[in-house]
């Protein structure tokens, strides 16, 4: 400002005297006012880079938190649908139970349910979507929170059509019963007595054709959890690296 301040100066040092006094004085408004402008627009923009950083750095939080969580989930899918090949081939084979099965029946049961963190998406879309200059990732920050995230929510256990444990559970009623056997399972507030569960009568599971018919549904709902938690996790690493290479452009 100072500098543009003694540059104005100068050109009225050397245009006093050729010019009539009015028009210098029209020539210093008009410069002032395009300066002013000029200051603000880039004020302005300087304002807007900013709070374009900040919501990409919360949005890459939030991205990092849901890849973690992704992960972790996919890894425990992966187990439970090996441990339910396991049960299954088990089961076929017409071998005397063995209580190590136990361990892969426990697993068919569990399930995941995954909640990406928004607050950063929210943020970008409270402020306007164009708060993010770069048209290309802003159209992958939308697509992910519009509709990669949303699937891969509508598939965990709190729809019911796609609850596995739902699905399942009847038949720990049906077949099993706990045993005097304590288990390592504590729960949250550390005072949990848990026990085993222990089999009622093997060939009346292996014969229950409801139970293998759904056992066959579980694995279908399982194998689409691992599809779209590998996309998740594809699609949220890929994102993560454009955000990464933006911030760097705009710090």
């Amino acid at each position: 400002m100072v500098f543009i301040t003694l540059i104005m100066k100068k050109i009225l040092v050397t245009l006093r005297g050729k010019w009539p006094e009015y028009i210098l004085e029209i020539l210093v408004v008009t410069i002032g006012i395009l300066v002013a402008l000029m200051l603000n627009d880039w004020n302005d923009s300087r304002k807007q880079k900013y709070r374009e950083i900040e919501v990409l750095k919360a949005i890459n939080s939030d991205l990092e938190s849901a890849l973690d969580e992704l992960r972790g989930d996919l890894e425990a899918i992966l187990q439970s649908e090996n441990s339910g090949h396991i049960f299954k081939q088990f089961l076929m084979s017409g071998q005397t139970f063995q209580d190590s099965m136990l361990v892969h029946y426990n697993r068919l049961n569990d399930d995941r349910q995954t909640t990406p963190p928004t607050l950063g998406y929210q943020s970008m879309k409270s402020m306007g979507m164009d708060i993010i200059s770069n048209d290309s990732l802003r159209l992958k920050i939308t697509q992910i929170y519009e509709h990669t995230f949303p699937r891969i929510v509508e598939a965990g256990q709190s729809t019911e059509k796609f609850d596995i444990r739902k699905l399942l559970y009847p038949y720990y009623k049906k077949h099993f019963e706990l045993s005097n056997e304590q288990s390592d399972r504590t729960g949250l507030s550390g005072s949990l007595v848990a026990y085993e569960y222990k089999i009622k009568e093997y060939d009346s599971l292996r014969e229950d054709n409801e139970f293998i018919i759904d056992l066959q549904k579980s694995f279908e709902m399982r194998d689409r959890k691992i599809w779209l938690a590998k996309m998740g996790v594809g699609r949220t690493e890929a994102l993560l690296m454009d955000i990464e290479e933006e911030l760097a452009k705009l710090e």
